[in-house]
C-alpha cells in the first residue's frame, strides 16, 4: 500500500508541473503572435497600405483618430520603417516598440526621419484575441 502512494507522487508532480508548462507555452505563443503582428503591420505601412494596416491592427476605438492621421499624412511616402527596440509582456498583454520612419513628402525628395513609440495590447474575447496598436501614426512634417 505504501508503495502505491509513492508511485503516485511523480504523477502528481507531472500534472502540477504541466499547468506551469502550459502557461509558459501560452506566453511564448502570445509573444510570437506579437512579433508576427508587429512585423506584418510594419510591412503594410512600408508599402503605404495605411488603411489595411488600420483595419487589421489598430484598436477599434482608435481607428477614427488613426484615419485622421492617414489623411494628414497625405502623399507621404515611407521609405523605411525600422524597429529599434521591442518589448513584450505576454502576462500583461502589453508591448512597446520604438521605431523610426524614413519618409519624404512629394514633390520633395529630401528624406526625413521621425521616431515613434508604439504601444500595443493583446485584446479581444478568449479564443479570438489579437495584438492591436493603441497609438497613432506619428505626425509627418
Amino acid at each position: 500500500m505504501k508503495r502505491s502512494w509513492l508511485a503516485l507522487i511523480p504523477l502528481a508532480m507531472l500534472l502540477l508541473g504541466g499547468c506551469s508548462t502550459f502557461e509558459t507555452i501560452r506566453n511564448v505563443n502570445i509573444g510570437s503572435d506579437f512579433e508576427k503582428s508587429s512585423r506584418a503591420y510594419v510591412q503594410l505601412v512600408r508599402w503605404h497600405e495605411m488603411e489595411s494596416a488600420m483595419v487589421s491592427y489598430v484598436s477599434a476605438p482608435r481607428r477614427d483618430d488613426f484615419r485622421k492621421r492617414i489623411e494628414a499624412a497625405g502623399e507621404v511616402q515611407v521609405v523605411d520603417y525600422r524597429i529599434k527596440s521591442m518589448e513584450c509582456d505576454p502576462v500583461k498583454g502589453e508591448a512597446t516598440m520604438k521605431v523610426e520612419f524614413d519618409y519624404y513628402r512629394p514633390p520633395s525628395t529630401r528624406v526625413l526621419t521621425v521616431v515613434d513609440n508604439e504601444k500595443w495590447s493583446y485584446e479581444g474575447p478568449d479564443g479570438g484575441r489579437n495584438w492591436r496598436l493603441q497609438t497613432l501614426l506619428p505626425e509627418f512634417k
